[in-house]
């Protein structure tokens, strides 16, 4: 495992170019958001009595949201009352190892991509990385305590870039898609357990990035969404649109053309006609200009030409 060089900016080594890791509580808004995830909302109720608006500073990883407190109260004596509000739930020995010290996850090296998901219906969240140097995946299932067991690695094919999770067979099981930044997108369906079957093979055009996961034909059945970012020294990307049969079986990939290099995208209703669309993040190759590309959806699983 190779580690990273230091970072000015934190003062601190980096992180291992091979794993996951936890970090520590830098701003208030990471830390209530776990109190609300984790231990409901009570801690919240409370601490929001201390707070009176949310201006912008500074934290390690770039501007976020900062409490400016009540003018009786310092930054100090804040973060003590709300480590005292959490401390009072049952959650206090999960909040303290998950963000007062770091946990480092060894997984495949670069991990590129990760989803969080129930992959073995235990009811505890798991982890899931797509590690591009060693084009493999990294499951690491969750315990009841906010840790988790070391990585299980596997193969789906050539790569692994990006990654989506969801039931795509009806079993209640989750399932994978993923990108091997080749030319092709995997479904692996998930045994319930946290293991996964052999993964079946989707061949695209051009390098494929970005993958998504939604029901784009509102006929009940999960359809996949892939980006494929285009021909080396070229611009044109395109979107490649796999309706699903429903069974973890997708239909035969219909394409759309982008102006430009097809990075990322996420399904999303963005005109009020209740059909998803597609918002796109591109690159240009030639002039380096990035942007969004929009393709509204028909409803039916097509879309119209795309607009940047």
């Amino acid at each position: 495992m190779r580690a990273g060089a230091n970072d000015s900016s934190l003062g601190q080594p980096s992180e291992p170019l091979g794993s996951v890791s936890l970090s520590p509580v830098y701003c208030f808004p990471a830390f209530i958001a776990f109190a609300i995830r984790f231990c409901g909302d009570f801690e919240l109720d409370l601490a929001t009595a201390l707070l009176l608006r949310l201006p912008r500073s500074r934290c390690p990883l770039g501007p976020r949201p900062f409490p400016t407190l009540h003018p009786s109260m310092s930054h100090k004596n804040a973060l003590s009352i709300l480590l005292f509000l959490i401390a009072l739930s049952p959650c206090s020995k999960l909040v303290a190892e998950i963000f007062l010290t770091r946990r480092n996850y060894p997984s495949g090296e670069y991990p590129s991509a990760v989803v969080v998901k129930d992959l073995n219906n235990d009811g505890i969240p798991d982890i899931v990385s797509a590690n591009s140097n060693d084009a493999n995946l990294s499951v690491f299932l969750g315990r009841r305590n906010g840790t988790f067991a070391p990585a299980m690695n596997f193969s789906v094919g050539a790569g692994a870039v990006e990654l989506a999770s969801a039931d795509l067979n009806g079993d209640g099981k989750a399932d994978l898609a993923v990108t091997d930044g080749i030319k092709s997108v995997y479904v692996v369906l998930g045994n319930g357990d946290g293991t996964f079957g052999s993964p079946t093979r989707y061949t695209l055009h051009t390098s494929t990035i970005g993958v998504e996961v939604a029901d784009l034909n509102a006929d009940g059945k999960l359809d996949l969404a892939v980006a494929n970012f285009g021909p080396p020294n070229n611009s044109r990307g395109e979107i490649a649109i796999l309706l699903g049969n429903g069974d973890g079986s997708f239909a035969v990939p219909a394409y759309y053309e982008l102006g430009h290099n097809a990075v990322r995208l996420t399904a999303v209703e963005l005109n009020g006609d209740a059909a998803l669309d597609l918002a796109v993040a591109v690159e240009h190759f030639s002039s380096q200009v990035n942007s969004l590309a929009v393709l509204l959806g028909n409803g039916d699983g097509t879309f119209q030409m795309a607009t940047t």
